[in-house]
C-alpha cells in the first residue's frame, strides 16, 4: 500500500499571500451551506444568495467549502464573518501543522484528514472555524464524511439538530478521527501478515513491505502526535468555548486521539521488531545453509583423501592388485560417511 501526501511539509513561497499552496489545483471552489434548527433544515449554494446568510439564535449554519484554489471566494466568505487575515491565509496555505487557535470571537482548528483511493492514502489539510452558532469547514477535495453527517442531520440521527453548533463540530471531527482508526486497523493487519511471512519463510519482498509500511506508519504517527500535542496544549482554552453539555463528547474525542497515539507507538515498535526479526531470520536461514554446506564439505574431506591417495597409481600399491580392492574402498567410504553422520547427529549439528 502506498501513501501519497497532498501536503508536503515544506517552506512555501510567501511572496504571493493569496495563492493556494496545495496540489489539488484547478478545482472550482464550491461553497455550500446547510441552515438548520430543531425542526427544519436545507442545503443550498451560498454563492447564489444575494445577501449574507446570518443565522438566527435558534438556527445553526454549517458552511462547507470544497476546493481552495479560488482564494478570492474564500477571502470574501471569511470577511463576511470577521475572520482574521492570518487565519484566512492559513486556510489555503496547506503546509500548516495540526493546531488550534483561540481568537477573540472564534476558534480555528487545522488538522490532516485521510482520503483513500484504491490502495493509496492521501493526507489533506482540513480547517474548521467555530463561531457561536456558525461552523465553516474547508476541504482541499470532496469529503464524503460531510455527506454522511448531512444525512444524519436530515434524518435527525444522533440528535444533532437538538444540540448546539459545537456538537456539530464534534461530529465532524469524530468522523475524521474514525478514519484514523480505520487506517490504524489496516496497518495492524498488514503488519500481522508481514510478521507471519517473516516467521514462515522470509524473503526480499518482506523487507520491501516492511520499508513501505514504515513510511506509512511514520506519516500516520506524525499527524497523530502533532494532533495530540495540539489538544493537550490548548485543551483548557478550547473547553471554555464549548457548551457544558457537550464537553463530555470532546473529552471522549481527545481520549480517542490519545488511544491512536499509543496505537501508533505500538505500530512503530512492531515495525522495529519486525525489522530485527527479519534480519535475524535471514541470518539464521543463511547459517542453516552454511551449516549444511559445511557438513557436506566435511564429509567429503576424508573421501577426497582416499580417492586422491589411490588415484596416484604408484606401482608398489598392493591394494590396486586386489580383486576386492575397489568394493572394499567404497565400503570404507560409506562407513566413514555413516560414522560422521552419527557423530553430527549426536552433537545435534543436524
Amino acid at each position: 500500500m502506498n501513501i501519497k501526501l497532498i501536503n508536503k511539509y515544506k517552506k512555501t513561497n510567501m511572496t504571493n499571500e493569496e495563492k493556494y499552496t496545495g496540489e489539488a489545483k484547478g478545482e472550482t471552489t464550491q461553497i455550500n451551506y446547510f441552515l438548520y434548527n430543531k425542526t427544519s433544515g436545507k442545503w443550498g449554494d451560498y454563492l447564489k444568495e444575494e445577501n449574507s446568510i446570518i443565522p438566527n439564535d435558534d438556527d445553526i449554519l454549517w458552511i462547507n467549502v470544497t476546493g481552495l484554489y479560488e482564494t478570492n471566494k474564500i477571502k470574501k466568505l471569511c470577511e463576511k464573518f470577521e475572520i482574521d487575515q492570518l487565519t484566512i491565509e492559513d486556510i489555503y496555505h496547506t503546509n500548516q501543522r495540526n493546531k488550534i487557535e483561540i481568537h477573540d470571537n472564534y476558534s480555528f482548528i487545522v488538522l490532516k484528514l485521510i482520503n483513500k483511493k484504491e490502495e493509496i492514502y492521501t493526507y489533506e489539510q482540513f480547517s474548521v472555524i467555530y463561531k457561536d452558532n456558525l461552523i465553516i469547514t474547508f476541504n482541499e477535495t470532496e469529503n464524503k464524511n460531510h455527506e454522511t453527517i448531512k444525512n444524519q442531520i436530515e434524518e435527525n440521527k444522533k440528535k444533532i439538530k437538538e444540540k448546539k453548533s459545537d456538537y456539530l463540530m464534534y461530529a465532524i471531527l469524530d468522523k475524521i478521527i474514525d478514519d484514523y482508526f480505520i487506517i490504524n486497523n489496516e496497518l495492524t493487519e498488514k503488519l500481522e501478515k508481514i510478521d507471519e511471512s517473516v516467521n514462515m519463510d522470509p524473503d526480499q519482498q518482506d523487507l520491501i513491505k516492511i520499508k513501505s509500511t514504515k513510511q506509512e506508519v511514520i506519516y500516520f504517527k506524525k499527524n497523530i502526535m502533532t494532533l495530540k500535542e495540539t489538544l493537550m496544549f490548548n485543551k483548557d482554552d478550547f473547553f471554555k468555548r464549548l457548551n457544558k453539555e457537550n464537553k463530555e463528547y470532546y473529552r471522549d474525542l481527545f481520549d480517542h486521539v490519545y488511544q491512536l497515539y499509543e496505537s501508533a507507538d505500538i505500530l512503530n515498535e512492531t515495525l522495529t521488531n519486525l525489522t530485527e526479526i527479519y534480519f535475524s531470520a535471514i541470518s539464521y536461514k543463511m547459517n542453516e545453509i552454511m551449516k549444511v554446506l559445511t557438513i557436506i564439505s566435511t564429509i567429503f574431506i576424508p573421501l577426497s583423501f582416499l580417492a586422491g591417495l589411490y588415484g596416484m597409481n604408484f606401482k608398489n600399491m598392493p591394494e590396486l592388485e586386489w580383486n576386492f580392492g575397489y568394493p572394499l574402498l567404497i565400503i570404507i567410504m560409506l562407513l566413514i560417511v555413516l560414522i560422521m553422520l552419527l557423530i553430527f547427529k549426536k552433537k545435534k549439528w543436524l
